[in-house]
């Protein structure tokens, strides 16, 4: 069927015509050629609630990047297709520097892209996998192609690549990573607060988990979640042990929202871009959350050690 037809049936079609226009999309790719291309990318890692979406809002904003906003993110199949409309249809680039548990809402606001990292990566959810079938020349090629079309390095949040972080720095190594951490309690309540906003309860999982929490099933949720922080932290410095070490950068959450500039300066330095108009998202960024932390948190943080050893 020629994409023109295809369309004219996509119109006819109720339902999930987004999904159904993205399988229309998707040999769009195939016929894309990126020539002589090695993309330069930075991907912001960390464990959900961190941080991450904040830095990426500010990397985004404050540098002259590339990044995925949420009407490219609509194109998961096809996302040179979707970076070559955005390039199209937004001229003028707006970040709310705001969301609802990693949600943004303008459309010219970064997006974390799950539906790509699922599809090119071969996973149904965010849990670890320790065997997946991964066609890496296929993802190079998109990641290259994206970067074609925006021509600047290109910043990614992303959560299923991190398991496999050195095996793809090892094909990319002019990649940077840049790991944000939260306080551990503080990190663990929000996660709390986020099974309550997805799933209705604080007793299902949600997110990225690491291998590390199976162990934890049939424990409390404050130790679950405990897990989780401890487990992908603890798995993304391992990766990289093996990887450069002018490759990473390690921020803390807390100081970056204290010092915002200086965190900025920082990772300028790191990544050789200079800082552009920051002024806006210095004033409009908000304190950390200073409250007590839950005594069940405490608990459960002191379990987890001692199981871990």
């Amino acid at each position: 069927m020629k994409l023109k037809d295809g369309l004219k049936v996509l119109i006819m079609i109720d339902g999930d015509w987004l999904k159904k226009a993205n399988e229309l999309l998707g040999g769009f790719e195939d016929e894309y050629e990126a020539t002589n291309i090695c993309s330069e990318n930075v991907f912001i890692v960390g464990a959900p609630r961190s941080g991450t979406t904040i830095l990426t809002q500010a990397l985004s904003s404050c540098f002259d990047v590339g990044y995925v906003d949420n009407l490219m993110a609509s194109f998961w199949k096809s996302p040179i297709f979707g970076a070559l409309l955005s390039n199209k249809l937004i001229t003028q680039r707006t970040i709310s520097f705001s969301s609802d548990y990693g949600q943004t809402e303008l459309i010219s606001d970064p997006h974390e892209f799950g539906g790509f990292w699922r599809e090119n990566l071969n996973y149904e959810n965010m849990e670890q996998k320790t065997d997946t079938d991964i066609d890496w020349g296929k993802l190079i090629k998109r990641l290259d192609g994206i970067y074609s079309v925006f021509n600047k390095p290109m910043i990614y949040k992303v959560f299923q690549l991190y398991w496999h972080l050195a095996e793809f720095h090892s094909l990319r190594p002019a990649t940077k990573w840049i790991l944000i951490e939260r306080n551990l309690e503080s990190n663990a309540e929000s996660l709390l607060k986020l099974r309550e906003k997805k799933t209705g309860s604080r007793d299902n999982w949600v997110s990225a988990k690491p291998l590390l929490s199976n162990r934890f099933d049939g424990c409390t949720n404050e130790a679950q979640v405990v897990s989780q922080v401890f487990g992908i932290n603890q798995w993304i410095r391992e990766q990289f042990a093996k990887i450069s070490r002018d490759s990473w950068l390690i921020l803390d959450y807390e100081k970056f929202v204290r010092e915002p500039k200086n965190t900025l300066d920082e990772i300028s330095v790191f990544l050789g871009l200079n800082v552009n108009a920051s002024e806006h998202f210095i004033s409009g960024i908000k304190s950390s959350d200073c409250r007590k932390p839950d005594p069940k948190t405490l608990e459960a943080i002191e379990y987890i050690k001692k199981a871990i050893g």
